[in-house]
């Protein structure tokens, strides 16, 4: 999922594009016309895939929604895959290519889900998440909008979980998340309510029959400094992130530091 930094883009896709792989892009319809020239110009790639461009908008239900596009197009008969890994177009691998492949095969059917319940968060984000969904949200043009409407009544206690909207989900629940009714998979309120990518992961592993394959650790790694999002990370921030156990990490861009990008594009193509 992309929507700036386009030659940071082009650089991704490049870096991670292997021919046993299916690399699938989606572009924010907002995003600057260069953003777009980069997925236009790789069109002949072999087994690059694009979703058609939606306007995303933060906290609203579009960036779920990509999730649930990105299953649709991939979960087919054509395609063969274990793992989706979903990316921002600012993340980077922290590990090889092989050491991926490795970590993914000793673990296979395993689903790394970031993945907490609601009623156990600590206080003040336990308050903050739950007013996400206490009063109905609509995605307008301008972004979500709140409306005077109560929504307890509507969710009846059904939103229990949250964490972060990064994952690596394997291919048999995702064939399941393809098919299953949005009430099946325990999502089907969640468009009303802000910040959903923050929920309908997490709400479809544990209503799904792959509950007990869930590993509560999505390895990623973000530093939120102590505000509502990720810092931009800088080469002095790499021992950390090795440390950290994670195998992808975000948000890096160009412009603040292009050494760390530099330095992990080699180690995973090394």
């Amino acid at each position: 999922m992309a929507h700036r930094n386009a030659e940071q883009l082009d650089a991704l896709i490049g870096l991670v594009s292997n021919p046993t792989d299916t690399i699938l892009v989606h572009v924010d319809a907002k995003a600057d016309t260069s953003v777009h020239d980069v997925v236009r110009r790789r069109l002949g790639q072999p087994n690059l895939r694009i979703l058609p461009s939606r306007g995303m908008s933060w906290g609203g239900w579009s960036l779920a929604q990509a999730l649930l596009d990105a299953f649709a197009d991939l979960c087919t008969d054509q395609l063969e895959w274990d793992y989706l890994i979903n990316l921002s177009g600012q993340d980077m691998p922290l590990r090889s290519a092989g050491e991926l492949r490795d970590f993914l095969s000793r673990h296979n059917g395993a689903n790394f889900i970031d993945c907490r319940l609601i009623a156990e968060l600590p206080q003040p984000l336990r308050g903050v998440v739950k007013r996400r969904y206490q009063w109905l949200r609509i995605e307008l043009a301008r972004g979500p909008q709140r409306l005077p409407v109560p929504m307890a009544p509507i969710h009846r206690g059904r939103v229990k979980y949250y964490g972060s909207q990064w994952g690596m989900l394997s291919r048999a629940f995702c064939d399941w998340a393809a098919t299953a009714s949005p009430r099946e998979a325990g999502y089907a309120t969640l468009p009303l309510t802000f910040a959903p990518d923050e929920l309908v992961m997490q709400q479809m592993i544990m209503a799904s029959p792959f509950r007990d394959t869930l590993v509560n650790d999505n390895k990623r790694f973000l530093n939120f400094g102590g505000t509502a999002h990720p810092r931009v990370l800088r080469l002095a921030d790499l021992d950390e992130m090795d440390d950290s156990g994670a195998l992808f990490a975000r948000k890096f861009d160009p412009a603040v530091d292009a050494d760390v990008i530099a330095a992990l594009s080699a180690r995973y193509t090394g």
